[in-house]
């Protein structure tokens, strides 16, 4: 734990990692990506709606 990370919470950050890359490569989300720029560009075909939680 040199750097302050123990074995535990590195692999639980690569298995966060790992997850997020193969949510980001599912098909859907390079529609949604195109959803957000042509809406970004004032050119949308849809409402968009960006959820955040809140604690």
């Amino acid at each position: 734990m040199e750097d302050g990370i123990t074995r535990q919470d590195r692999a639980i950050l690569r298995d966060l990692a790992k997850r997020q890359v193969e949510i980001a490569a599912q098909p859907i989300m390079a529609e949604r990506a195109r959803l957000w720029t042509a809406h970004n560009d004032l050119q949308g075909e849809r409402p968009m709606v960006f959820l955040r939680p809140t604690r």
